[in-house]
């Protein structure tokens, strides 16, 4: 029976009624087994006689979906159209049939009604092809309406975790919905905010002015594109505060391209617009006083003077140096002479106006720009500012200090080639001042060239005098590394003077002078041979020397040239224990050249550090153009640590930019221990400072240096 459930005699009785039927009829038993067929059908299919009391399903091709099929007819009272398509060939053309329940004497089954009529067959079948597609259709729907609301589910989930506030509003501007980011910066609940408008809900005024800000949500969707906010918009928050932001705002279209609402993205930027603010301030001001920085006065002066040739008016340029501020350093420390340097700020704030420039060019000399000051303007300014200084006392631990000042005066007018030469007309008479006894002015006149040339000629033959008679001594101070790995000791050279009555004399009083007078070529040159001789004296000394160059060497093609001789002649073994250091302020007075030397001397084995780094207004593009080794970070971002916040973040971003770059960095001024475990943490790699060691003679510290087993042919 082929697996069939029905009875023998159901068989019988079905073949009895079906040929009462005109109609070409098939009946199965509740199996799929064909167990009986009348005359039409047997007419319609020759070979349905061969699967009599066989699954009819064998016979089909797809008979799977006769089997499917079985299965709907049982729970429907309806017939269900089907198309036979036959194994065989020769069994005949496809059918349709409507295929039905059936309950017969002896049992239950199926009765298949053929449908011969071609025409009438080809409406079943497209029917139920219609049919079959239509229930496709309905289930791909139902699946893709699920998988958007599983999409849409996860996109609200997203967006609530995010840290950035998102809002979306319609095509009329008003609310639709803000995660948790937004509610929590506005002030508005989702419930408060729905159906708002959205200048509203995000009060949007320019920072600075306080007047009201263009809302980018409304022109993305009123231009169709996205757009983002002015760079000084500020969010007033629903509770009155404000908060500084940034953001990016876009229009919304469907999947026909038609505008439905837009969305905007904004966070709080106010701590990083403050940091902004302090770098900027840095970049142009002195980090101690507070006062325009050097570069920042360079700049102003050549504007000045550009003004001058342009219009033919007249401005002034005021060289400030303090007396006797040495005398408090020296007797009451650095620290009350930095304490000084700020009490003395608002002096000079008192004694000119406030569209005049106050800057700080170093130590304690300052230049003041007047602009549209002429000769005896200026003068008046300078003697206000003398009387000033001679009715101030400083105060210091019971101690009272007298502090006076020399001025030189140069006018800013079309005669200037470039700034630099007015800085220096105002140096030169300030000199002056300052030889003729201080607490006087000096205006620079064509004149006094001559004066001011017997002026130099004495402090040029004091430091000619030095070089002559061996007078300048190298020092060492050691330069630590902050973890354990292998490789020499490192260490700097510093350079002292004896002076005729063998005190010895620092380099900050006497290298300005040997810039000024373009010596210092010559005390760079004399210090790089002093260090190579003793790197080839002592071929087992396991260290690294690095040796400071002034912006004037670096800028000196003699200079440069009798350096890379004389390294080329000392060879690998001890250019690979040198270590060159160039100054920001050089590389921002010769960048070319500093590159081009730069380069040389990293072909011959010898390492380059950048020293000050950080102290200029652009300090992170000299690192495109000049090939290092090692980052000196400057001192004012260490110092502070770890208190100053900004300073460390600084200090942070030197350090991975020397990472970028492929140098390792080195962290100045270290005085405490906190600054260095400051310093461990944000990864710096060598430090150097007071706290870990003060610089001593180079015979002294040079002994102590690890060295190499002594091997055949090392003495």
């Amino acid at each position: 029976m082929h697996g069939s459930t029905a009875k023998p005699e159901s068989g019988a009785a079905c073949r009895w009624l079906l040929e009462a039927v005109p109609a070409p009829l098939l009946y199965l038993d509740a199996g799929g087994v064909l167990r009986a067929a009348n005359r039409p059908a047997h007419a319609l299919v020759p070979t349905l006689a061969a699967w009599l009391d066989r699954p009819l399903a064998d016979a089909l091709a797809g008979g799977e979906t006769l089997a499917q099929h079985l299965r709907e007819a049982r729970g429907s009272s309806q017939a269900l159209p089907l198309r036979l398509r036959w194994q065989a060939p020769e069994a005949g053309a496809d059918l349709l049939a409507a295929l039905s329940a059936a309950e017969v004497p002896g049992g239950g089954g199926f009765l298949l009604l053929l449908k011969p009529h071609a025409d009438l067959a080809r409406r079943f079948v497209s029917l139920r092809e219609k049919m079959d597609q239509l229930d496709a259709e309905i289930e791909r729907r139902r699946r893709a309406e699920e998988a958007l609301r599983e999409r849409e589910a996860w996109l609200r989930v997203v967006l609530a975790s995010i840290a950035d506030a998102v809002v979306t509003a319609d095509t009329g501007g008003r609310v639709t919905w803000m995660n948790p980011a937004a509610e929590a910066l506005t002030g508005w609940t989702l419930a408060e905010a729905s159906g708002q408008p959205i200048q509203r809900v995000m009060d949007l005024v320019d920072e600075n002015t306080g007047a009201a800000a263009p809302n980018p949500l409304l022109v993305a969707i009123g231009e169709r594109r996205p757009t983002g906010m002015l760079g000084d918009t500020a969010l007033q928050r629903r509770d009155g505060t404000t908060i500084a932001v940034e953001d990016t705002a876009s229009p919304i279209f469907d999947e026909q391209a038609r505008l439905v609402g837009g969305v905007i993205v904004f966070h709080d930027v106010t701590e990083k617009r403050r940091l902004a603010r302090e770098m900027a301030e840095r970049a142009t001001h002195d980090a101690l006083t507070g006062l325009y920085n050097r570069f920042e006065l360079d700049s102003r002066l050549a504007r000045a003077l550009e003004d001058a040739r342009r219009s033919g008016d007249v401005h002034a340029l005021l060289y400030l140096d303090l007396d006797h501020f040495k005398l408090v350093n020296d007797t009451a420390g650095h620290a009350a002479g930095d304490l000084l340097l700020q009490q003395l700020v608002g002096l000079l704030e008192s004694a000119v106006r406030s569209s005049d420039t106050i800057a700080r060019l170093g130590g304690d000399e300052f230049g003041i720009l007047l602009p549209g000051c002429g000769q005896e303007a200026a003068l008046r300014v300078a003697q206000e500012i003398l009387g000033r200084l001679a009715a101030f006392r400083f105060e210091h631990e019971g101690r009272r200090f007298r502090i006076g000042a020399s001025i030189g005066i140069a006018l800013v007018d079309g005669r200037w080639s470039d700034c630099g030469e007015v800085l220096q007309a105002a140096d030169t008479a300030c000199y002056a001042a300052k030889e003729a006894g201080g607490q006087q002015v000096r205006l620079w006149q064509e004149a006094g060239e001559a004066a001011d040339a017997r002026g130099r000629m004495v402090w040029a033959q004091r430091l000619t005098d030095a070089l002559e008679e061996d007078r300048f001594e190298l020092h060492l101070q050691r330069i630590e590394r902050l973890r354990e790995s292998p490789g020499p000791a490192h260490a700097e050279a510093l350079l002292r003077m004896r002076d005729e009555a063998g005190r010895l004399v620092m380099p900050g009083d006497f290298l300005p002078a040997a810039e000024r007078f373009r010596i210092a070529p010559a005390i760079d040159r004399h210090v790089l041979e002093r260090v190579v001789a003793a790197l080839r004296a002592d071929p087992r000394a396991q260290v690294e020397v690095a040796v400071n160059l002034s912006g004037q060497s670096i800028g000196s093609r003699a200079f440069r040239d009798v350096a890379l001789a004389l390294l080329r002649e000392a060879g690998s073994a001890i250019a690979g224990r040198l270590c060159v250091e160039v100054t920001e302020t050089a590389v921002i007075t010769h960048l070319m050249e500093a590159g081009r030397f730069a380069a040389q001397l990293r072909d011959l084995g010898v390492a380059v550090a950048l020293d000050d780094f950080g102290a200029g207004s652009s300090s992170f593009g000299y690192l495109r153009q000049l090939p290092i080794d090692y980052l000196k970070i400057d001192g004012q971002f260490v110092e502070g640590l770890p208190s100053d916040r900004l300073g460390a973040t600084a200090v942070g971003c030197f350090v991975e930019a020397a990472r970028v770059v492929g140098a390792r960095s080195i962290a100045e001024r270290v005085e405490t221990g906190e600054v260095l475990d400051a310093l461990r943490l944000l990864g710096v790699d060598f430090v150097q400072g007071y706290h870990l060691h003060r610089p001593e003679p180079w015979e002294g510290v040079w002994a102590r240096l690890p060295r190499l087993p002594a091997a055949r042919g090392i003495a």
